[in-house]
């Protein structure tokens, strides 16, 4: 997923084809939430990570929420747990930080 570019998702968007019951049931989509932040991020012509600083986590005052983790922030990150509760992989997406972008691994 870390070499995933947005070359492409736009190209997996071209031909994406929408389910006919669109409202039908509920489903949570990564690329949705991917996005999403790369509209906004376009939108207000700055990086998803600025654009969040500067409008969530910076007036709440969240100094230690950010799309690129540093070492210091590694070292107090929860560990994730997979279905079988077995400790999880961090994700590496870069293309879609709006999704939830981890760049650690668990050592």
């Amino acid at each position: 997923m870390a070499t995933y570019t947005e070359a492409q998702l736009f190209q997996f968007l071209s031909g994406f084809q929408v389910p006919e019951d669109v409202g039908s049931k509920w489903a949570y989509s990564n690329v949705d939430a991917g996005l999403l932040g790369i509209a906004l991020a376009s939108r207000t012509n700055s990086t998803y990570e600025s654009l969040l600083r500067a409008r969530v986590t910076g007036p709440l005052g969240m100094n230690s929420t950010a799309v690129a983790v540093s070492p210091e922030m590694k070292a107090r990150v929860a560990v994730g747990y997979d279905a079988k509760l077995q400790p999880a992989p961090s994700w590496d997406v870069p293309t879609l930080p709006g999704a939830g972008r981890a760049t650690f691994e668990r050592e």
